[in-house]
């Protein structure tokens, strides 16, 4: 009798054994699954499941393709498990850094507003990826706009770092129409240099260099 109590028991757990590594090796086929032949619920679920193991650096690209193509769920997603994290005693600066780091890739508004609320946590740890945000935004959105959409949200630390992106990129992005866009629609027409001076985005570009960014803009308004 006890023999086969034995028996059946063994059995029991080689059976249990079978079906967690039938499940695990169904989860792992997900895992390895190509975003674009993903469904929409599967990129969420497989958002959450990568940030669930830490980011891990073979899941990281898709995470990215998921959070440029799937933003306005994955971003509160993201932020979410930040908060989360952020609420431990002592958490992965790498898991951190690289959800954070997701935050930053549309490089438009809705970006920005989220490392805008990351810096209410922390600003510290996360004002830097205002301008990591301004960077993404090349190619895809006025970034001198965006520029203006984030000071305009009043966040100290973010205000700081996207005058000091300016600072350090204005004159290499003065020379297209991007800058003329921006000015347009800030101003409907173009400032004046009283405006300028006063003008958040210029805020720390030297007279020298706002004199030539003007010359540059009023010839690409002619």
């Amino acid at each position: 009798m006890n023999k086969l109590l034995s028996a059946s028991r063994a059995a029991f757990v080689l059976a249990c054994a079978g079906s967690l590594a039938l499940g695990q090796g169904k989860q792992e086929d997900f895992s390895y699954k190509r975003v674009e032949l993903m469904t929409h619920d599967e990129q969420i679920a497989f958002l959450k499941l990568a940030l669930d193991r830490g980011m891990p650096a073979d899941m990281a690209d898709r995470v990215g393709l998921i959070v440029l193509n799937r933003e306005e769920e994955a971003l509160p997603v993201l932020i979410e498990r930040i908060q989360r994290l952020m609420a431990v005693s002592t958490p992965s600066d790498r898991a951190l850094t690289l959800m954070a780091g997701m935050v930053a890739y549309p490089g438009n508004e809705r970006a920005m507003q989220a490392i805008i609320q990351l810096c209410s946590l922390d600003s510290n740890r996360f004002s830097f990826l205002a301008a990591r945000t301004l960077d993404f935004a090349a190619g895809k959105h006025n970034r001198f706009d965006l520029a203006y959409y984030a000071i305009d949200h009043h966040c100290a630390a973010v205000t700081k770092e996207v005058q000091k992106w300016v600072s350090a990129n204005v004159e290499e992005l003065s020379g297209g129409r991007e800058l003329a866009e921006a000015l347009r629609h800030r101003y409907a027409r173009l400032p004046d240099d009283v405006e300028l001076e006063a003008d958040p985005v210029f805020a720390e570009v030297g007279e020298r260099v706002r004199r030539r960014i003007i010359e540059k803009v009023r010839g690409s308004l002619q």
